[in-house]
């Protein structure tokens, strides 16, 4: 279902996010393999995308639960000048007003920020953001902005704990998701988070 980094990669209109991507078919984390190298200024801009979390991570030491090849789930890393506690605010107002502006302009469905990093079709969790930082230097702060987007899940996809009130965007379309869908999907990501650097 996600599409190879070539695809993501092709004609981007991005200034900085997105100029190299890599897509491995499963990670612990998609944060946890970007704070490895989140101090490397060669790094800004760099995206990654799983098709399967083993150890996915939502705030507060939540865990995000995915189906195999059936979700976005990326993370970028973004070198920021100013300092953190300044920055932060900012930065995780701008990612959850990114990801839901990618959603909508790729799927006309009625969506809400539940601030301050989860994205909600009516009652029901659609997306979530997980949003890491270290000042890295006395003028730099680095980001790495983590989203995971359920797509093509059915409920019987989510444990059962979760399905009153975990949703994707197959459930809420009743219908299945193109390829092509989810390949505009990932790019209108990194071109929306992509202003967060500007």
């Amino acid at each position: 279902m996600i599409p190879s980094a070539a695809e993501l990669e092709n004609n981007l209109p991005t200034k900085i996010v997105g100029k190299s991507i890599i897509v491995y078919d499963e990670v612990d984390s998609t944060n946890d393999v970007l704070k490895k190298v989140i101090s490397g200024k060669e790094y800004n801009g760099l995206a990654i995308f799983a098709r399967h979390q083993r150890r996915g991570r939502g705030q507060n030491s939540n865990r995000w639960i995915d189906t195999p090849d059936a979700s976005i789930l990326c993370s970028i890393i973004l070198h920021l000048s100013g300092k953190q506690k300044d920055l932060s605010p900012e930065v995780s107002r701008k990612s959850a007003t990114a990801v839901l502006a990618a959603i909508t302009k790729i799927f006309d469905i009625g969506l809400r920020i539940k601030w301050p990093n989860d994205i909600y079709y009516q009652d029901k969790k659609l997306a979530g953001i997980l949003i890491e930082s270290s000042q890295i230097d006395e003028e730099t702060t680095a980001f790495v902005i983590g989203v995971g987007i359920n797509c093509s899940q059915r409920s019987c996809d989510f444990p059962p704990e979760l399905r009153a009130t975990a949703c994707s965007i197959s459930q809420i379309l009743q219908k299945k998701i193109s390829k092509q869908h989810i390949l505009n999907l990932a790019r209108q990501i990194l071109i929306e988070l992509d202003d967060i650097s500007s």
